[in-house]
């Protein structure tokens, strides 16, 4: 009945959620998006993809341990 909302369950002053605000994140998809076919299978977020590489590089995660936390 009642819908719980993201924030009830994510710390809203959490280090990666403060970053996530100061990322430019509609400079990521403008750079990216003439990368992305509009056909076939939907693509996965380009925020996602982004994101996924800086909590990498961040943090020194391999693509099984990202996948992991």
């Amino acid at each position: 009945m009642f819908n719980p909302l993201l924030t009830d369950f994510i710390d809203m002053k959490h280090e990666l959620v403060l970053l996530a605000h100061k990322i430019d994140w509609k400079y990521f998809e403008k750079e990216f998006s003439v990368y992305y076919s509009k056909v076939g299978q939907p693509s996965m977020l380009i925020r996602l993809m982004v994101g996924s590489l800086m909590l990498k590089r961040l943090y020194n995660f391999g693509d099984e341990t990202l996948c992991e936390a």
